[in-house]
């Protein structure tokens, strides 16, 4: 897709600080990074999201996602938060699946929980009941 970021970055259209590649991956450093290391995985093949991405090439961007967060595990000495985004209000703002890798050390400030609810035992049951029950499109 020629006018998707990370499709242009992963055919090297568009510059990028690569740190990995294979067949079906390519690895980059993010431009906006939340901690210096911060690295995105981004399968070759545009796909826009979990839910669109097959079984197949999910698990072999898992492969290259472990090795990424190793690789970088070790070079920046740092425990390792992997976080991916579907649709705006969850944060996604390239339409492209991608693994944010963001190296985290203690106290380093970076904020994920921000606004954490507070649900009772029965909300949680009725929302356990809602997803066991839920059909699911795969």
């Amino acid at each position: 897709m020629d006018e998707c970021i990370f499709c242009q970055i992963a055919s090297g259209k568009m510059e990028s600080f690569k740190v990995y590649e294979d067949d079906d991956s390519f690895a980059f450093l993010d431009i906006h990074p939340a901690a210096p290391g911060h690295t995105l995985v981004v399968p070759k093949k545009h796909t826009a999201d979990i839910f669109d991405i097959d079984e197949i090439s999910l698990r072999r961007l898992a492969g290259s996602l472990r090795h990424i967060a190793s690789k970088i595990k070790n070079a920046i000495g740092s425990d390792i938060m992997i976080m991916q985004n579907n649709g705006r209000a969850a944060g996604q703002i390239v339409d492209h699946i991608h693994f944010h890798v963001i190296p985290r050390t203690e106290g380093d400030g970076i904020g994920l929980m921000r606004g954490m609810a507070e649900l009772t035992k029965e909300q949680m049951e009725e929302i356990q009941n809602k997803i066991k029950e839920a059909s699911s499109d795969d």
